[in-house]
């Protein structure tokens, strides 16, 4: 059994204020017009036929937010070595600073 993150394949629904508003030139679809860029940069239109606002939504699965922060959810035992390894040598360079590095008041 796989144990997926919450945000993990969630479809996004992006909020009324979250959407961003622009218009398509003239006798454009908002899908002609921004389709292109929507296939590359991820994300989705709200209404593909729209001729006056286009309205986007820059994500359109949990997944996406992770993408500029270059995570992965396929890298996250990866990870939690990592953060494990970090906890240890911090422990072990205090316990040996604190046995070799003795500072006595004078």
């Amino acid at each position: 059994m796989l144990i997926r993150s919450t945000s993990s394949g969630l479809p996004v629904q992006c909020s009324e204020l979250e959407f961003r508003r622009f218009p398509p030139p003239t006798g454009q679809t908002c899908l002609e017009w921004v389709g292109p860029f929507a296939a590359a940069a991820g994300g989705y239109l709200r209404d593909e036929n729209a001729t006056d606002v286009c309205e986007y939504c820059q994500y359109k699965v949990g997944d996406e937010y992770f993408v500029p922060l270059h995570m992965s959810f396929d890298d996250r035992w990866r990870d939690v070595w990592v953060l494990f390894a970090y906890f240890i040598f911090n422990a072990l360079a205090t316990m040996l600073a604190s046995r070799f590095l003795r500072f006595t008041k004078r």
